[in-house]
């Protein structure tokens, strides 16, 4: 931990905040919000929680730190493009393994389900349908 008067700063992806994006009304983001619906269904059945997140700035406090600073930070457009080829490229990944486990409760469905599912998402982000995060920025100072 930081020495008296140290400062600390801790950036974390929002994973509750985990969202797709249209550029109008006209694009459809149906199979990216059904396939984050799953990922997010997922990770609960999983265990995995995600709340702590968006309470950093309390968790510094009641660890003794004096806040600084705390931002919520969306993504930028000049980033969306590039950030949705990243979470892209990291769900098909995960959604392989999942799917390939199988098991009666698969969370993310078939193999032949996902990669479906999977290809009508990437479709849709060849016509500017975006995925993202939140970034929760928060800078704290341990008391001297």
């Amino acid at each position: 931990m930081a020495e008296p008067g140290g400062i600390l700063q801790w950036d974390e992806l929002d994973t509750a905040s985990f969202n797709s994006h249209a550029p109008n009304a006209s694009i459809s983001k149906r199979s990216a919000d059904e396939l984050l619906d799953l990922w997010q269904g997922m990770c609960v059945k999983s265990g995995l929680k995600f709340d702590w997140i968006s309470e950093l700035a309390s968790i510094f406090t009641a660890h003794g730190l004096a806040l600084l600073d705390s931002s919520r930070l969306p993504i930028s457009n000049d980033l969306r493009k590039a950030s949705t080829d990243d979470w892209l490229s990291g769900l098909e990944d995960i959604g392989y393994v999942v799917t390939s486990r199988g098991g009666i409760a698969n969370p993310l469905g078939t193999l032949k389900e996902f990669r479906e599912l999977f290809n009508k998402m990437v479709k849709e982000t060849q016509q500017g349908v975006s995925i993202s995060m939140d970034m929760i920025v928060v800078v704290g100072r341990k008391e001297v």
